[in-house]
């Protein structure tokens, strides 16, 4: 089969190697330098065909083009490329351009490449060419060569020829060149040439209908993209915005189709804020109003027209009052729930943006409420599918509860807090963070709102307002591990607190207390327990005390701390920043990676501060004088030097408590007066170097538990306990022989017992408790780090058994447990038990303890006392 002569040219150059390529392309273009006569201009448009077949190839080959730009430019190439463009013959100057835009193209991302002042001039004349191909592709050469600018400063483009055809040209396809090698070079045109084109654009944009006025549109978007890109503010000035508003009065609906669909994408542009201003001075706002009435049977485009006008005010700084008295914004407002959840989401927003920016909020929230937005916001509330986060961030309704009910905080006199409470929409965020199925950052956000925007529903005192100055010294001893034992509680104080525990398990009961509808639903709950309705009164009084005196708001105000089911313990949830806790899961993600984690094992402890503990008599320490000179880490050689190993503590007590080998190693915590949290020590196994923001994220989560500290050692007296009975009822004793004229001492005597009743009141002793402040201290602080995963082939972990935090050589005075992932199994528990004195000092009889404490002496020396929930997110 022949080839033709093309394919067979085409042919031969795959089979060329690069550098053939370029010497036969050095070659022409020495022998076009050779060709001076008109006779042999012949022989020249064969060789610039050849010259552009060369040029494709080493192209198609992907060439290194950097390499033989410096050598095209050192033999003359665009002298060359002029010289043949000075000949007045169309053909050849087509040939010579069609090459040029190719080179042009080759050298696009070549930013040191500039075009001569001889070739700049050049082209610009054949844009006059009476030929009408020359001059097209004059527009298109100069299109590629100018996307980026490719004129140096001393010889700018001269744009004349391209204005006088936007200006004045007839030919539709000429037109577009132009207008196209406008938008390209549009930045840099000094502001009279721009103000001409511009207006000859807008002058055939008004003339125009159909798809031709939607091509002008789609120009003037370029071009302000363009614009905006260098200078927003000379974008936002240019008359491109006002010339596009004006189309907003087409009768054509293709044409404001196009316009509202621009007009909304602007704001995704660079510095918006001066977009939606220019947007509004232009009249926007009243244009889509009429636009609103003219199509009010068009469902669709009335949407459209309130996205654009939400949009447009929400990016703008103090948007004019007097405009939300539009007709777009009310029927914003009405329609706000008619669309779906993203939309309408998308809307509660634009009105909170506009709320939020401007300087005169009194009228602004009036003109929304006089449209409706207290209802519609409350029926949002009242939705089961209502989503109160949207990828890590609270939604737009969380948001303007938040700025309402500031603004009724700060604006006694509005009703809006009586609208806010009369829509129930305190109830309906309680229901979401008591239910069962809600998602779990959904309930997180709906506590957090129920904290910011209704503490007055909630009673919960500050933990700020404690007063520090009579600060009470820090008890540690009930603390430390075997150092004290209770008293044996009785039956009647076993069942009290087991009743007690139900109600302070309950999600938010200190909320609830108030309610007197859930109180009552309480107190019927109890009969069916056959709790007595005494006991149920003592509990309410307990727990009334407990809200006055013990429930506090978390650090920064974030959660509430509460008392918790079991003596001695508080509970917070929800309590950390989500950025601290993103921050958290990120680094331990990285300890993880960086651990010995596939080990097939259940419990994986990240951070163990058993390993590599103090070892009495082996681990050296540095002595005070080095570390008053070192305030960060000896040097090792001066720790060698000094060969001091830390002693065994000498500590009285039940070696079953104390350890003479081991202790782990405490890191040294401060506490500012602020209340923030410095780690002015080594963390046992924690790198500071690799892990330093595990470090910082450590300090914010300690910070959290300080006020629950706080609370715990203002109140670890034993005086503070739920319940204490003392009526003075003692045990029994057996009469004396002489009395009953030898009766042997094993002898036991039937009599009644008598049982210990609850009191008819509860007798708070809280307010005697002194405040405890940890700020402006430094604290002792062990730091342990423990993921338990469990997989199909492990589905129960049953590995926990009794046990005592530490030995008492370790002085733990408090323990501070956070359970920061909990995912796709059953809500851990921590159980409880006390150890107690022994049953028989007191001496009495095996029918007083079986009746009255429900134990014998057979029993272990040890009482339960309840246990905890510990769902993800819980600070314990």
């Amino acid at each position: 089969m022949k080839l033709s002569n093309q394919n067979s040219t085409l042919l031969i150059l795959s089979n060329m190697q690069s550098n053939d390529i370029m010497k036969e392309f050095i070659k022409h273009l020495e022998d076009l330098e050779l060709l001076t006569t008109d006779a042999q201009l012949y022989k020249a448009d064969e060789i610039w065909v050849r010259l552009l077949e060369l040029i494709q190839e080493l192209r198609q080959q992907d060439y290194n083009f950097k390499v033989i730009v410096p050598r095209l430019q050192s033999i003359g190439l665009q002298d060359i490329i002029t010289d043949y463009l000075e000949y007045n013959r169309p053909s050849l100057q087509i040939k010579v351009m069609e090459f040029t835009k190719v080179f042009a193209i080759m050298v696009y991302y070549d930013h040191e490449f500039k075009v001569s002042h001889r070739l700049n001039n050049q082209l610009a004349q054949l844009m006059q060419s009476p030929n009408c191909q020359v001059k097209m592709m004059a527009i298109k050469t100069c299109t590629e060569f100018y996307k980026y600018k490719r004129w140096s400063e001393e010889c700018k483009f001269d744009i004349k020829p391209m204005v006088e055809i936007i200006v004045h040209e007839s030919d539709q396809e000429m037109l577009t060149l132009a207008i196209n090698l406008f938008l390209k070079v549009c930045s840099y045109i000094d502001d009279e040439n721009f103000g001409i084109v511009l207006s000859r654009l807008v002058s055939r944009l008004e003339s125009s209908s159909g798809s031709v006025a939607v091509g002008f549109i789609k120009n003037l978007q370029t071009m302000y993209r363009n614009i905006c890109h260098h200078d927003p503010v000379k974008a936002a000035g240019c008359g491109v915005i006002s010339a596009i508003v004006n189309t907003l009065r087409s009768v054509d609906q293709a044409v404001v189709d196009q316009s509202i669909e621009i007009i909304h994408n602007f704001s995704s542009y660079v510095n918006c804020e001066v977009t939606s201003a220019e947007l509004i001075r232009s009249g926007l706002i009243q244009t889509l109003s009429d636009l609103y009435i003219r199509y009010s049977d068009d469902l669709e485009l009335r949407t459209r027209i309130i996205k654009v006008a939400g949009t447009a005010a929400s990016d703008m700084r103090d948007f004019p009052v007097s405009l939300v008295r539009s007709l777009v914004f009310e029927q914003l407002t009405i329609s706000i729930l008619d669309v779906d959840m993203y939309d309408c989401l998308r809307r509660f927003g634009h009105i909170n943006d506009m709320i939020q920016k401007s300087t005169n909020k009194t009228e602004m929230i009036k003109a929304f409420r006089e449209y409706g937005i207290m209802q519609q916001l409350i029926t949002i509330y009242s939705r089961r599918d209502v989503n109160l986060y949207d990828y890590g961030d609270e939604t737009s309704i969380v948001k303007l509860v938040k700025t309402l009910a500031d603004f009724a905080d700060n604006h006694p006199d509005s009703s809006i807090r009586t609208e806010l409470d009369q829509g129930r929409i305190f109830e309906n965020l309680m229901a979401i963070v008591k239910s069962d199925t809600a998602e779990y950052t959904n309930r997180k956000i709906a506590g957090q709102i129920i904290e910011t925007c209704f503490q007055h529903r909630v009673h919960v005192a500050n933990s700020s307002i404690q007063p520090y100055n009579d600060n009470a010294k820090i008890g540690t001893s009930s603390g430390i591990a075997g150092y004290v034992r209770g008293e044996v509680r009785t039956l009647v104080e076993m069942r009290y607190i087991q009743y007690l525990q139900c109600i302070l398990c309950k999600p938010m009961w200190w909320i609830d207390i108030t309610n007197q509808h859930i109180v009552e639903q309480w107190r019927a709950d109890s009969l069916d327990q056959n709790i007595l309705p005494s006991t149920f009164n003592l509990a309410l009084e307990q727990l009334g005390v407990f809200v006055k005196q013990l429930v506090c708001s978390g650090s920064d105000g974030l959660g509430t701390i509460v008392p918790g089911p079991v003596e001695l313990t508080y509970i917070l949830d929800n309590g950390i920043p989500d950025n601290v806790y993103t921050r958290l899961m990120t680094n331990v993600s990285d300890i993880e990676h960086g651990s010995n984690h596939n080990t097939g094992q259940m419990v994986h402890n990240l951070i163990d501060a058993s390993m590599y503990s103090v070892v009495y008599g082996q681990t050296m320490i540095a002595p005070l004088s080095i570390r008053l000179k070192y305030t960060t880490m000896a040097p090792c050689d001066i720790l060698l030097s000094t060969r001091l190993v830390s002693d065994t503590p000498i500590i009285n007590g039940n070696p079953k408590f104390i350890s003479r080998k081991f202790q782990c190693l405490p890191s040294e915590f401060r506490v500012e007066q602020d209340g923030s949290v410095t780690i002015n020590s080594y963390i046992n196994n924690l790198s500071p170097i690799w892990h330093r923001d595990m470090y910082k994220c450590i300090a914010k989560i300690f910070k959290c538990f300080v006020p629950m500290f706080e609370s715990l050692f203002r109140t670890m007296d034993p005086m503070f306990k739920y319940i204490d009975i003392h009526n003075g009822t003692k045990g029994y004793e057996l009469p004396n022989q002489s009395d009953y004229g030898g009766v042997r001492p094993n002898t036991q005597v039937t009599r009644p017992v008598y049982v210990p009743t609850l009191p008819e009141h509860f007798k708070s002793k809280y307010e005697s408790a002194k405040p405890v402040s940890l700020r402006g201290r430094n604290l002792q602080v062990i730091v342990k780090l423990t993921n338990i995963q469990l997989t199909p082939s492990k589905p129960k972990y049953d590995e926990g058994n009794w046990h005592i935090e530490g030995p008492r050589n370790e002085s733990i005075a408090a323990i501070g447990l956070y359970y920061y992932d909990v995912e796709n199994i059953t809500t851990p528990k921590l159980d409880y038990r006390e150890a107690v004195y022994c049953f028989d000092y007191q001496g009495a009889s095996d029918m007083y303890w079986k009746d009255v404490c429900d134990i014998d002496q057979e029993s272990p020396r040890n009482q339960y006392i309840g246990s905890l929930e510990l769902p993800n997110g819980r600070m314990w």
